[in-house]
């Protein structure tokens, strides 16, 4: 189990800072995770802050593998915004963000493809497959404006 881990029970709950062991509480003091505050001994502000970089590391991981399974399911060469895939895939579920960060992790995994139509970041329209269907881009493009 790595410190992360560990740091995560601690705050959730599940683990005390009690029960754990030596090595696990030396490792945490000496990363500045946990310590002693106002005369008790808990969590620090910087292990807050790492177990909550690992818990969106995590998280995103999930929704990359949501954008892929939602991905599978559009046509081949059709055009789309991010936009239209975050509402397709649940707006109250994932966060424009993470989607957006989905997509670009896709791309680099050659699993969808991004073409930016002008100087606009408004402009980028994202497909699968190896070409795109220039005229219905066109259309997404101006559905834009």
């Amino acid at each position: 189990m790595t410190n992360i881990q560990v740091l995560s029970l601690v705050l959730d709950g599940s683990k005390q800072i009690n029960n754990l062991s030596a090595k696990q509480a030396a490792v945490l003091a000496q990363d500045g995770f946990i310590g002693v505050q106002n005369g008790k001994f808990g969590v620090t502000p910087k292990g807050q802050r790492a177990a909550a970089r690992h818990e969106k590391t995590h998280r995103q991981a999930f929704v990359n593998g949501q954008v892929v399974q939602a991905l599978a399911e559009l046509p081949v060469g059709k055009p789309f915004r991010h936009r239209g895939l975050w509402l397709r895939m649940g707006q109250v579920d994932f966060t424009r963000s993470e989607v957006l960060n989905g997509l670009k992790a896709a791309r680099e995994e050659g699993a969808v493809q991004s073409l930016k139509l002008s100087n606009n970041n408004f402009q980028i329209v994202w497909f699968t497959g190896d070409e795109m269907i220039v005229a219905e881009a066109e259309e997404v493009a101006a559905a834009a404006k």
